[in-house]
Order: C-alpha cells, then sequence, then structure tokens
C-alpha cells in the first residue's frame, strides 16, 4: 500500500478547497495566485519564462469566466487583457504594474465574496 505524504494531503485539500468554493470566492483564490505569482516574480525575475506564462494562464481563466454585457465586465475584459500583454516581455515595470492591478481587484473582489 503506498505511503501518503505531505504533498498528496495538501494536493487534496487543495482540491477539496476549490471545489467547495462559492463563485464569489474561486475568483478571489484566482485573484489571489495571480498575486502569488508577481510576488514570486518580483524577488527572482530569472523565473520569467516560467512564472509569467501562469500568470497570463490565470488571467486568460479570468477573461473567459467573463460575461461580457455591460460596461464592467468589458472594464475587467479590458484590465486582464491589459495585465496579460504587460507580461508578454520581461520587464520589472510591468510585473509590477500587473500586481498593482491584481491587488485592487483582489481586494475588490474579497470585499464582494465577504458580503454574501
Amino acid at each position: 500500500m503506498p505511503q501518503t505524504t505531505a504533498h498528496d494531503i495538501a494536493a487534496y485539500y487543495s482540491r477539496v478547497q476549490i471545489l467547495s468554493a462559492s463563485k464569489a470566492r474561486l475568483l478571489c483564490m484566482l485573484h489571489e495566485k495571480c498575486l502569488f505569482f508577481c510576488i514570486k516574480l518580483r524577488n527572482n525575475g530569472a523565473e520569467f519564462p516560467v512564472l509569467a506564462p501562469r500568470i497570463q494562464n490565470i488571467l486568460a481563466q479570468l477573461q473567459m469566466s467573463l460575461i461580457v454585457n455591460d460596461t464592467v465586465s468589458k472594464g475587467l475584459f479590458y484590465l486582464y487583457d491589459y495585465c496579460y500583454v504587460r507580461l508578454n516581455a520581461p520587464d520589472p515595470d510591468a510585473v509590477e504594474n500587473v500586481f498593482d492591478v491584481m491587488l485592487v481587484l483582489f481586494e475588490t473582489f474579497s470585499r464582494i465574496a465577504r458580503r454574501r
């Protein structure tokens, strides 16, 4: 019988957390993971080829989750797109810029999630 590792337990906990989260909480989790990768990238620019695509993947997922039918959703779409494009080339200012935008969005969605 295979032995359960700490990594297995953490992965199981993460899956359960994602599967049981509300839609609002899932949005917060995506923004939070994006911020996590931005911080890692700020601290180690050499990881750009690995971390930038991860951030862009999250941004693409956030864009695809939108129902673009009003000015707010269009604005969010363009913010995510702006952040995605800023990460096309290694630039410390771009990472800071993306971090700032995503932090504001994370805080906003966190407030909304707490109200529900």
